[in-house]
């Protein structure tokens, strides 16, 4: 995943099945973003306006397609103070596109302020039947009630030199 930038590096992004391109819940149960997944959660990295449109950037590592069962990208967001309530904001069926291919999805932004936020997108390869996934962390916030003082605590001012 690219935009946001998912947890783990993205130095090989360009090789075919990397370990950093993707994560497996080995019970293949969906996506596990919270502290009881495989990478722990990290501070948010990314401040997104609540309520507004924004693309997601994310790759298609290895194509797992099969025509018999395709298989799909969801895009999800998840509060990390409910890390087991996953809400999908956007599904996009897999074609027989290459490996590597990069792949774009907009989508809508809830429109209440998260202070750390999950987004992430799973890959369903029907090929396979696994089910990958990428994390990142955010915070989302509404700009429209924004006042200097929150600016303060969302972007601190750097100690003296």
């Amino acid at each position: 995943m690219v935009r946001p930038l998912q947890r783990k590096a993205i130095s090989n992004i360009n090789t075919q099945g990397a370990n950093e391109c993707f994560v497996v819940n080995k019970d293949n149960t969906g996506p596990i973003c919270g502290a009881d997944g495989p990478d722990p959660p990290m501070q948010p990295t990314v401040i997104l306006d609540a309520g507004s449109s924004f693309t997601f950037v994310y790759q298609k590592n290895l194509n797992h397609w099969s025509a018999t069962l395709p298989g799909n990208f969801s895009v999800f967001i998840v509060d990390s103070l409910m890390p087991k309530q996953i809400n999908y904001l956007a599904h996009v069926d897999d074609t027989n596109s290459p490996s590597l291919t990069i792949m774009e999805t907009t989508v809508t932004l809830p429109k209440v302020p998260i202070d750390h936020a999950y987004l992430g997108v799973t890959y369903f390869g029907g090929g396979v039947g696994i089910t990958f996934f990428q994390c990142a962390d955010v915070r989302i916030l509404n700009y429209k009630i924004l006042t200097s003082a929150h600016w303060k605590k969302v972007i601190p001012t750097p100690p003296p030199k």
